[in-house]
């Protein structure tokens, strides 16, 4: 009975570990992610002039949203755009104007930063294995 209790905390004690690896694996990649797009927000240069359907916006947005991991809501108010908007954005029916598209992708490099900022800081701070 004995032994049966000591294999059991060493499980669950190698379950724990394990889960938290995989948490710091998890943070790790999204941390990569974060940076890759945040570098892919900083090139982004919009076609002049483009108004209207726009693949390559949509799909930054998307990615955006998605690594933010916002809601609807949370991220429109995070690109300064109401909610039906960056809907629309979303889908590729619409895209903002340049200098509008401007403003949502800086917006968007200063957030993605500070959330891979964060990130950065939470896997530096936990204490390892």
């Amino acid at each position: 009975m004995i032994n049966s209790e000591r294999d059991d905390k060493r499980m669950a004690t190698h379950t724990f570990l394990e889960k938290k690896q995989d948490t710091i694996t998890l943070e790790g990649d999204r941390l990569r992610a974060l940076k890759q797009l945040s570098s892919r927000l900083s090139t982004y240069v919009p076609r002049s002039g483009h108004l209207g359907w726009d693949d390559s916006f949509a799909s930054i947005i998307n990615e955006c949203q998605t690594l933010l991991e916002a809601s609807d809501t949370e991220f429109a108010d995070m690109v300064g755009a109401s909610r039906p908007t960056v809907g629309r954005w979303k889908s590729g029916k619409t895209s903002p104007h340049p200098l509008g598209r401007e403003s949502a992708i800086s917006r968007l490099v200063k957030i993605v930063d500070k959330r891979a900022h964060v990130i950065e800081k939470s896997i530096r701070e936990k204490p390892s294995a």
